[in-house]
């Protein structure tokens, strides 16, 4: 059986055979029906082997999905338990606390800006403008900009 490449390779032969009369059309019709059916022999099992990568693709996505939410339910779980922690030395008034494994201890962190109103300009700092691509692609539905086309290209579709 040939492969998906010389089948493409024998199509554009036969075709370019058509086009300079190399080939008598009853001819042309027979040989462009058989390779034909094998070009739809070959897109059926190539379609068959997608199908199967993508069902152990999912299959692999639902695992990480499972393990992610399975990490986040652990984090989680340290988060509580460090806040318990902070709250009894918090409440207790205790900066440390020694145990024959571990040390634990409250320390300050750096400060932290809070803004609470509107920031004079000399504050800030100055950015580069940003194209606004959403715009101009609405805008050139309707009219033609110099400085800007849409390209359309197209994609494989398997149902």
């Amino acid at each position: 059986m040939a492969t998906l490449y010389d089948l493409t390779g024998e199509v554009l032969q036969l075709y370019q055979m058509m086009q300079d009369g190399d080939i008598e059309e009853d001819v042309f019709k027979d040989t462009l029906e058989s390779v034909e059916g094998d070009i739809e022999f070959k897109c059926d099992s190539y379609c068959k082997v997608i199908n199967s990568i993508n069902s152990e693709s999912d299959s692999l996505q639902k695992e990480i999905d499972r393990l992610k939410a399975r990490q986040t339910s652990l984090d989680n779980n340290v988060k509580r338990m460090k806040s318990a922690l902070q709250t009894m030395l918090e409440v207790t008034e205790k900066q440390k606390v020694k145990t024959p494994l571990f040390t634990v201890s409250l320390r300050k962190t750096p400060a932290k800006l809070v803004v609470t109103g509107e920031v004079p300009s000399e504050y800030m700092i100055p950015q580069d403008p940003k194209v606004d691509n959403s715009r101009i692609k609405e805008i050139l539905k309707t009219q033609e900009l110099e400085f800007a086309h849409l390209e359309q290209s197209q994609t494989l579709q398997i149902r």
